[in-house]
């Protein structure tokens, strides 16, 4: 999510239970690179808890 807390990117495609490994290229769902900024990682697992981490995105 973007600081105005838009989605920007859905990572979650094609993980599967259990230990996953995900890296964000830059580019949003649409393929287009977003800005420099800072934007916030969303985790939810399927127990209900939810995970955010901020990132910074330099270019």
């Amino acid at each position: 999510m973007d600081k105005e807390g838009r989605q920007v990117r859905d990572l979650s495609r094609g993980t599967t239970p259990g230990v996953n490994e995900i890296s964000w290229d830059g580019m949003s769902d649409d393929g287009r690179r977003v800005g420099s900024g800072v934007y916030f990682v969303v985790v939810d697992f399927a127990s209900g808890e939810r995970f955010t981490t901020r990132v910074v995105l330099a270019r």
